[in-house]
């Protein structure tokens, strides 16, 4: 089913754009509005302070004069002061205890002071007013404030206006090298790469983010590019007639007999070194004295060392010995979690042995041998801290191991296998056609059953097989390993100054 094309729609510097701009209104204009109230608060009470401080020489004079008339007088007199200054809406009045009105400087009754208008009091002390205690009540219109405050505030949102436009130019230049410019180059290379130009893709600039995104792209197209053509010449070698000379890699001359032995001797000497040091990781516990620092050792260089050997079998143990020493609580929960695998895929892994077999058997394809494995503790802890997974998204902690004939009889297994299993893309590995540096060979492919785990099938032929197992077969037993410490023994004491 073809998925119908995205619907076209706004692009990401203009949304981006417009979510921002309606954050940075949404948030100016509340902290403005917040500010414009305080100040708009401060403001009325510092001109009321300012209204009141007006009436301290009237107040006194009032508590001076002699009869009512001349307070009336006095009244009069400061509302023409005010009168003379443009504040024409504006009223001074005299009220006793009671708040009955005394006198007032406008004639008649008093007038209510209109919404918003500013107001003082000041209190009046005279033997002419009953109770000889009085008020002096002002107010101011406030329409003045209100005009300043209205046009402060559409000041405000002029700024607002001008801080966001400042903000979307800076972001949409920003936009436009960091992001949309790259993005588009990385749309093109996409489809580029849909088309059958697999390692066409390529940015220039952009944000750190969008060059990490296109380089996994591109790593992507390669590696999809490697596989296809990794899947294509398997294809044609499973075609072929098998040739004894393919056996030996890279087809080079043999060494000369004499360097041939100073090798083998040398790599002798280091495997009986590398066992006697497993053999010692394994009888250690993880709190004895130099036992951690020499477990540090065959973490980070004794299996690697292995590995060059071809001795995949003791870098397996040697690793886990390691580890059971430097992780002693990660090693035995990630051990109880693969039994627990091995416990529950059991009956399943034989079923695929069988499936496997009756594939092969049904195309004629000769095999010697079909089994499964768990992957061993700590190479499974090494990609799970590499790649950040769980036990269960390690895709090859299952496996199958199929081992033919003749390296023609890799290729043709290999085609049974991708019919019967769903193969993972990007997950093969040609192995034969590009050994490891340390000479292993083998099919590696990565498929899925209509039911299960996600597991690995190796495919290799029986001489690929004892190497890859290595020579070390002879060191498996008890009797053939040398004595316990003894070579590892000499060399530290060699070692030892003096």
């Amino acid at each position: 089913m073809n998925a119908s094309p995205p619907r076209r729609g706004l692009g990401l510097g203009l949304q981006l754009g417009l979510a921002t701009s309606a954050i940075v209104v949404a948030v100016l204009g509340t902290l403005t509005l917040v500010q414009h109230e305080r100040d708009g608060d401060s403001e009325r009470r510092a001109r009321e302070a300012l209204l009141k401080e007006s009436l301290a020489p009237l107040a006194a004079d009032i508590e001076q004069a002699k009869n009512l008339d001349e307070i009336r007088e006095r009244l009069m007199s400061f509302q023409q002061a005010y009168v003379w200054r443009g504040h024409a809406d504006h009223q001074v009045d005299l009220v006793d205890g009671e708040g009955g009105a005394i006198a007032s400087s406008f004639e008649g009754s008093l007038v209510r002071p209109p919404d918003g208008a500013l107001q003082a009091r000041v209190s009046i002390v005279s033997p002419l007013l009953e109770g000889g205690r009085g008020t002096l009540a002002a107010w101011q219109d406030g329409t003045g404030l209100a005009r300043d405050m209205a046009r402060q505030w559409r000041a405000e949102w002029v700024d607002i206006v001008v801080t966001v436009l400042c903000i979307l130019l800076f972001l949409y230049v920003a936009n436009h090298f960091l992001v949309t410019r790259p993005l588009r180059g990385l749309i093109e290379g996409l489809g580029r790469m849909s088309r059958g130009h697999l390692r066409s893709l390529e940015i220039r600039g952009g944000a750190n983010e969008m060059r990490s995104l296109a380089d996994e792209f591109r790593r992507m197209g390669e590696d999809l590019a490697d596989t296809v053509t990794r899947l294509v010449e398997a294809e044609r070698r499973a075609l072929l007639r098998s040739d004894d000379a393919c056996e030996t890699p890279g087809g080079a001359s043999p060494a000369p007999p004499s360097a041939a032995r100073k090798a083998n001797l040398k790599a002798d000497l280091m495997r009986h070194y590398l066992w006697d040091k497993c053999r010692l990781l394994e009888t250690q516990e993880p709190g004895a004295d130099g036992a951690r620092a020499a477990a540090e050792e065959a973490w980070n260089k004794d299996a690697a060392e292995a590995e060059r050997l071809g001795e995949i079998g003791l870098k397996a143990r040697i690793e886990d010995a390691a580890l059971r020493i430097l992780d002693p609580a990660a090693f035995e929960r990630l051990s109880r979690e693969l039994a627990k695998m091995r416990e529950s895929y059991g009956k399943w892994m034989m079923e695929r042995e069988e499936e496997v077999r009756t594939a092969l058997s049904g195309e004629g394809i000769p095999f010697v041998s079909v089994t499964n494995r768990i992957k061993h503790t700590a190479s499974v802890h090494r990609k799970m801290k590499a790649k950040g997974l769980s036990p269960e998204q390690v895709q090859d902690v299952i496996a199958l191991r199929i081992i033919v004939p003749a390296e023609q009889d890799c290729y043709k297994t290999l085609k049974v296998v991708h019919r019967i299993f769903a193969p993972e893309l990007l997950r093969f590995k040609d192995y034969i056609v590009e050994p490891k540096p340390s000479g292993y060979r083998s099919l590696h492919t990565i498929v899925r059953a209509t039911e299960g785990p996600v597991f690995e099938v190796q495919i290799r032929t029986e001489r690929m097989h004892r190497q890859s197992e290595g020579d070390h077969v002879r060191y498996k037993s008890d009797q053939a390993l040398p004595p316990r410490g003894g070579l590892l023994q000499r060399i530290l004491a060699r070692r030892r100054p003096g």
